[in-house]
């Protein structure tokens, strides 16, 4: 549930390409009066188009993943840029950083 702002401001912007600021989402609470503020609003969303390129073996890199590739040969047995996990946590949480 506590993604529904967020998914509903994204299929306003695909289906009527306006771009919907989240606190309107809040303001506005009906149906009505967030269907008048897009009929209304100006500030159309920037939607690029993305070109198909030929077929090659080898793309070149963007500069993020030219960055992260020096990163990584720098200590390549830390893969600190890419942690691909997950911690779930349980029950009540001490906060020890206020006693200090």
């Amino acid at each position: 549930m506590e993604r529904v702002p967020s998914t509903l401001l994204s299929r306003i912007s695909k289906q009527f390409q306006v771009q919907v600021p989240i606190n309107e989402i809040f303001s506005r609470p009906t149906i009505k009066e967030l269907s008048e503020y897009v009929q209304k609003t100006d500030e159309k969303t920037y939607l690029p188009t993305i070109e198909r390129v030929e077929h090659q073996k080898y793309y070149p890199a963007s500069s993020v993943q030219k960055r992260l590739h020096s990163i990584h040969h720098i200590d390549e047995t830390k893969m600190t840029y890419n942690m691909p996990m997950v911690l779930s946590i349980e029950g009540a949480l001490a906060n020890h950083c206020e006693s200090s």
